[in-house]
This record gives structure tokens, C-alpha cells and sequence, in this order.
């Protein structure tokens, strides 16, 4: 396997981002610049996690003369709560739509990961003119992933987290009583073969420290799902709604999330990273960048 930290730390000119606020229509986000170039590539972060984790792949995208966008998706510090107190699918996809707008982004590239991921897809789902392609990080398409997982018991209980995060105030409390110990068990459970630096662990959970911020990520989780919420109906349409742009996966194969197996039957090209985790902003930067680069 490659030393990928070996290699981000061996980088000599490392670009610091420039950090904005901008408002996404009525939503204000934080968002990290690097580069100027030519070619705009939007990064969408996942959870339990945040737009740092994208400085690597970053980094090495500016270098090759992009202009990369990391925003803090609504609720992830440091950018504003949800001002409707809403985490569903249809208007985290319309902050990025509206991201894109206030950027004057055209032809983007539309890279998410985790969470990110499914954005990504509701982004191109809703026909944005100004993404030209979606590369999809370690989450198949929303309707095979759904489909896959009830008859796989494994990926059943790899997504139990999922279920327990349901709970909202046992959850809440729950996680917050072992000192957000969750957060680092998930990168270690979900990524097995590689160990994390330990200041993106420690900046991660810092980051939930702060009052809300935690139960704005948990947020996600539950207000996505179908039956139970009042924008249940519109959150399934959209997450059964095919993409309108050109769709690429990448997935490792050591990814104890979700398993690359339900990535077989994605009709659109998937790429695996032999012995990569879940994680692969920070486990295999050099690898995404040449594949995005290639496209």
C-alpha cells in the first residue's frame, strides 16, 4: 500500500486556503479556496468529518491549475446552522446549487464523499447546469445502496450506526457522555488498515464540541428519512431521481462502511483502491486527484 501521509506531508508547496463566507441563498456557509485556475472542482466533506479533510486532494488539484471550493455543508462549524431547521436532502443540494451560482462555477466537477456523496447526486438529480460531471466517493447511487443493503446482513450491521442515530436524545447524549469517543471509533472501524493523524481526529471532534453542532450532523440522518419527516415525500422522490450528468465512483476495497461489493451492480464506472478505507480524501489523495485529472 502506498504511505499516502508520507507523500501529502513530502509536498513542497503547499497552497493555504483562503477561507470565505458566502451566502448560499438564505443559508451562509464557510467555505475553503485554493488555487485560481481555470477549472472550478467543488469538494463536499462527509460525516463524522469536515472540509479540512479535503486540504490534501486539494492541495494537489490547485497545484495542476484548478480552483477547489470546500464548503462546510449547513451546520458543520463554522458555517451557520440551518436557518429553516432543516438537514433534508432537497435543500442541502440547493445550498450547493446556489454555492455554484455565487461562484459563477461552470462546467464543474462535483466531488463528494460520505454524506458529500449523496449531495453530489441530488445536485445532478436536479438538472444544475453548471456541474458538468459527479465522482462520487465511497457511496454508491442512494437507490442501489438502499436496495443492496436490506437483503446483505452485513451492510445491515455496518449501518447500525445509522439506526442508533435515530434516537435522538439517547444518541445525543449518549455520544456526547464518552466524550465523542463515537467519532473516532467510526474512522478506525470504518477504515480497519490505516490509522488516522491524530490532529485531524482531535480537530474533527473539537469541532462537535460546541453546543448544537453535533446534533446539527445527527440531523442529517434523521431528517432523511422518508416516513418520518414532514418533507419525507420530496426527500424520497429525490433520492430515487436518476443524475443528468456523467457519474463516476470510487471506492476502497477495505472500506468497512460500506462494502465495495454493493457497488457491483452501478451501471456507471467504479473505481477501486486496493487496500484504501473509507476515508480516501485523507487515505489516498494522489489517487483521486489523478482520477479526477483524468476526466
Amino acid at each position: 500500500m502506498t504511505d499516502t501521509n508520507s507523500e501529502t506531508a513530502e509536498r513542497a508547496d503547499e497552497i493555504d486556503p483562503v477561507e470565505l463566507q458566502i451566502n448560499c441563498g438564505e443559508q451562509r456557509l464557510h467555505i475553503l479556496r485554493w488555487g485560481d485556475g481555470a477549472r472550478h472542482i467543488v469538494l463536499l466533506h462527509g460525516f463524522p468529518d469536515n472540509a479540512w479533510s479535503m486540504d490534501a486532494m486539494a492541495n494537489g488539484l490547485a497545484t495542476l491549475g484548478c480552483t477547489v471550493w470546500a464548503p462546510f455543508l449547513r451546520g458543520y462549524a463554522p458555517s451557520d446552522f440551518a436557518w429553516d431547521d432543516r438537514y433534508d436532502l432537497s435543500v442541502l443540494a440547493t445550498d450547493i446549487i446556489h454555492l455554484l451560482a455565487e461562484i459563477e462555477a461552470r462546467d464543474c466537477t462535483l466531488v463528494g464523499h460520505d454524506w458529500g456523496a449523496v449531495v453530489a447526486y441530488a445536485v445532478s438529480a436536479l438538472g444544475c447546469e453548471r456541474v458538468s460531471q459527479v465522482i462520487a466517493l465511497s457511496v454508491p447511487p442512494v437507490p442501489i445502496f438502499l436496495k443492496s443493503t436490506l437483503p446483505v446482513s452485513a451492510q445491515l450491521y455496518r449501518s447500525r450506526y445509522m439506526l442508533f442515530f435515530q434516537a435522538k436524545y439517547c444518541a445525543d447524549w449518549f455520544i456526547r457522555r464518552r466524550g465523542l469517543r463515537l467519532i473516532e471509533d467510526l474512522w478506525h472501524r470504518w477504515s480497519p488498515s490505516w490509522t488516522p493523524p491524530r490532529p485531524r481526529i482531535e480537530q474533527v471532534k473539537e469541532a462537535f464540541q460546541d453546543a448544537g453542532r453535533l446534533e446539527a450532523a445527527l440531523a442529517y440522518y434523521r431528517h432523511n428519512v422518508p416516513l418520518l419527516r414532514p418533507h419525507g415525500k420530496a426527500t424520497w422522490i429525490l433520492m430515487n431521481k436518476p443524475p443528468q450528468h456523467a457519474i463516476s465512483c470510487l471506492v476502497g476495497t477495505d472500506d468497512q462502511c460500506i462494502h465495495h461489493s454493493l457497488f457491483d451492480s452501478v451501471t456507471h464506472p467504479v473505481i477501486r483502491l486496493e487496500s484504501v478505507g473509507h476515508f480516501l480524501p485523507l487515505e489516498a489523495p494522489d489517487a483521486v486527484v489523478e482520477y479526477i485529472i483524468s476526466t
